[in-house]
């Protein structure tokens, strides 16, 4: 818990790794005990103590690997938060690293600027957040309690059954994030909106709605709402907002589109799948913080149909770029102009030119 010293394990048999992290620790906000291991079996024996706030594993040690580690700590209902280490992690290791719900990979590689950013991130992420849920149905708050408690991030939940009882709550102190419905009756969704702001202008209010009336969400924003979801929605819609509200990027994102020009985007993880409808044409990324941010690139052909041109490989990366932009997992990526045409190719070898580096 930030604020009492945090017990931080790192799993890596570089003795050059493991230092950088005996640095990084001396330089976060919050106080961490390290307790290091060089192998496979002593990190998922030390991960099923239980008492591991947050931890880093190599993908590759001897005597077993800390993929198989994490496996055994997730088996025994560990939940610790884990950070893997790789040189270059593989389509299949993203795929089971997202089923084990690592929450990150650091690519060697790193420096102690990556690390802090990690354990920033877990910091916010440990705060205990205490939001109320403010729904006319009980069914619905005993869902959306469910929701909020599944999150990666450590939510508290309490219920008001209507508006009233929502700001006589939250004339009170410690509620940090309000999950308000738009329909209710009496004092409604919108006039409850307008009173919380009224007296607190900072609160922060999230609308939800099983309706999809045009213009309910645009109408929620307008009111002073900071972001609106619609039922039913689940721990990763949360996880995103959340991350979103407190600025930070998270690799564990999901996110789904449809470009005009007939590509379907989905964000899942450090994998970028896009989707042209019309052919049914794959394109496959895994993305990453620094350019080139796509690499490893696998075109899926449907083999029924023309092969894809340059011109839809082109766009196809545009529209991958243009969904990393957008829910700012990169920032500074510029989107190459429509009509750009240059083949594409698998990425380039990745490196880090930040002083202090962990090579291992």
């Amino acid at each position: 818990m930030p604020g009492n010293t945090v017990k931080m394990l790192v799993a890596d048999d570089s003795a050059v790794v493991r230092e950088l992290f005996d640095r990084a620790a001396t330089r976060a906000h919050m106080p961490i005990e390290v307790i290091s291991t060089a192998n496979g079996r002593d990190c998922m024996a030390r991960l099923g103590e239980g008492d591991v706030g947050l931890a880093f594993i190599d993908v590759h040690m001897p005597g077993m690997s800390g993929l198989d580690a994490l496996w055994g700590a997730r088996h025994k209902g560990i939940k610790t938060f884990v950070t893997l280490i790789s040189g270059s992690p593989s389509e299949q290791v993203i795929e089971i690293a997202q089923q084990l719900k690592a929450y990150e990979f650091l690519d060697k590689p790193f420096s102690i600027d990556d690390v802090l950013a990690i354990v920033g991130t877990y910091e916010r992420i440990a705060a205990p957040m205490r939001a109320l849920v403010v729904d006319d149905s009980s069914t619905v708050r005993k869902i959306v309690h469910g929701v909020l408690t599944a999150s990666i991030f450590n939510i508290e939940t309490e219920h008001a059954v209507d508006g009233s009882a929502a700001l006589a709550r939250c004339a009170e102190s410690g509620i940090d994030i309000v999950f308000l419905d738009c329909n209710m009756p009496g004092l409604d969704g919108f006039a409850t909106l307008d009173q919380l702001l009224a007296r607190s202008p900072r609160m922060k209010v999230v609308m939800i709605s099983g309706e999809r009336t045009e213009g309910l969400e645009q109408a929620a924003l307008d009111h002073g709402a900071l972001a609106f979801l619609h039922k039913p929605f689940y721990p990763a819609d949360i996880d995103a907002l959340l991350h979103r509200l407190h600025g930070l990027r998270s690799p564990n994102l999901i996110s789904r589109g449809i470009d005009l020009k007939g590509f379907e985007v989905e964000v899942l993880g450090r994998v970028v799948t896009v989707q042209h409808m019309l052919s049914n044409h794959g394109f496959q990324y895994i993305w990453y913080r620094e350019a080139p941010y796509l690499r490893s690139t696998r075109i899926r052909p449907n083999p029924s149909v023309a092969p894809p041109s340059n011109a839809m490989r082109a766009d196809a990366e545009r529209v991958a770029l243009r969904e990393l932009k957008r829910t700012d997992l990169v920032y500074e990526v510029s989107i190459p102009p429509q009509g750009w045409t240059r083949t594409m190719s698998p990425g380039l070898p990745h490196g880090d030119q930040d002083t202090q580096h962990a090579a291992g």
